[in-house]
């Protein structure tokens, strides 16, 4: 079979009895096995296929399997802006195609070399290295042992320790790995190729081979990208290391064939979603003198035992919190759903907190004050399961943010009003002894 095979598949959607190739089915299980699920019908070479909260694309040998969100195109990319800092992308769609289909890795790459080229443009960080080498005069601090030691051999060198001021550090070590791995796979722009060879000679210049052979490892340099500090000398890095994390990310579940890697494009919908909520409620809530924490580490037991993370913390300008936890599913009434309020009732108790979250991507909503305690639990909805256009979600964010700014605000209230009323009631206590 030398012609492709194109699958195309929803998100959480079941398609039954898919003819496929013994070979492309054990690479499926062998690769991708948490994005997609497998289960012989019975019928020879025959499958249902089950995905899960992932879209984009991947190709097994002659199969391509293409992944819809259960979201509007345009939505995805403001997500991704918003998601991965990637505001300030002047987003043409008509000239890159990608508001069409979600998969093609290439848009990415292409962004990527784009900011690359602004770099260059604007100046490739250079920065000090000590060097030690043996020298015709004298430079930087002088070894006196090490040049006696030259002499005596008739070797009439300094042997000197002096800062040399290089390109060879770590904002372009970096570049210079993605370019790397970039090069790895097909284009159908052949210039995508060209910039990449180009590019990756101009900031590799100066890093030696042995370097260069070893920086293809993706988790390795999207490590060196959290801890690299930001200063007004390598701002300007910063977009390009910003599409480099989403490409590592996006690219993150693909497969060699021969010496080319597979253009794969996945993005964990679980993921994405969670890391826009974040940065929204960051923004939007900062406004209001509320500060938002995300993934908190906490621990349920004394000790530090049970270990527990909710997704987001909010603190009130009064200093008490609000705690958020997001679920890329649509909230149902059954009991299944029990598990996710027992998990913020956990949050909840740990953090001393009265208020609870549970923010779904679609179903209805409630509040329930739980019994023989002060905590209440909140189940919103985005409404994503309404078929909400993009404009609808961002009124619909909007509303969720002033609820939770009225949410505090009522708290704070409650708290005051509950302070004014025991300082009253001292007061006349004091007034009745002063009287007795």
């Amino acid at each position: 079979m030398s012609d492709e095979q194109v699958i195309e598949l929803k998100e959480y959607e079941q398609v039954n009895d898919v003819y496929l190739p013994e070979e492309t089915a054990v690479k499926l299980m062998q690769a991708y096995s948490n994005v997609m699920q497998l289960q012989h019908t019975g019928r020879e070479s025959h499958y249902s296929l089950r995905t899960g909260a992932v879209a984009g694309v991947f190709r097994v040998g002659n199969y391509t399997f293409r992944i819809s969100p259960n979201v509007d195109l345009p939505v995805i990319w403001d997500w991704l802006a918003a998601a991965y800092d990637l505001s300030s992308v002047q987003w043409s769609r008509t000239e890159t195609g990608f508001q069409k289909q979600l998969g093609d890795l290439e848009w990415v790459v292409k962004f990527f070399l784009h900011e690359c080229k602004k770099i260059y443009s604007q100046g490739i960080k250079k920065g000090y290295i000590t060097e030690k080498a043996p020298l015709r005069a004298v430079r930087g601090q002088l070894h006196a042992q090490r040049t006696l030691q030259l002499w005596l051999k008739h070797d009439y060198q300094f042997d000197c320790r002096y800062d040399e001021l290089t390109e060879n550090v770590k904002e372009n070590y970096i570049i210079v790995c993605a370019l790397a791995d970039m090069l790895h796979r097909e284009y159908e722009d052949p210039i995508v190729l060209k910039d990449l060879r180009e590019l990756r000679n101009i900031f590799g210049r100066e890093l030696d081979s042995f370097t260069l052979k070893n920086s293809t490892v993706p988790a390795e340099q999207l490590k060196e990208i959290e801890l690299l500090p930001v200063t007004r000398l390598n701002m300007h890095y910063k977009p390009a290391f910003q599409w480099a994390i989403l490409y590592w990310q996006a690219s993150a579940l693909s497969f060699e064939l021969g010496d080319r890697k597979s253009s794969s494009f996945l993005l964990d919908m679980n993921e994405l979603f969670e890391m826009y909520i974040g940065k929204r409620l960051t923004k939007e809530l900062g406004r209001y003198g509320m500060q938002v924490s995300l993934q908190k580490h906490d621990s349920l037991a004394e000790g530090g035992k049970i270990r527990i993370i909710p997704d987001v913390v909010i603190k009130t300008r009064d200093g008490r919190e609000i705690i958020l936890d997001l679920k890329y599913i649509s909230r149902r009434e059954d009991s299944s759903i029990n598990s996710n309020v027992f998990q913020m009732l956990a949050y909840l108790t740990a953090r001393r907190a009265e208020h609870g979250i549970l923010l779904y991507a679609g179903g209805g909503e409630r509040s329930d004050s739980i019994k023989n305690s002060s905590f209440t639990i909140h189940q919103w909805s985005l409404q994503l399961d309404r078929g909400l256009r993009r404009e609808e979600i961002e009124k619909r964010i909007g509303m969720i943010v002033e609820k939770m700014v009225r949410l505090g605000t009522e708290e704070a209230s409650i708290v005051s009003k509950s302070s004014s009323c025991g300082a009253k009631q001292s007061i006349h206590e004091e007034e009745l002894i002063r009287t007795l």
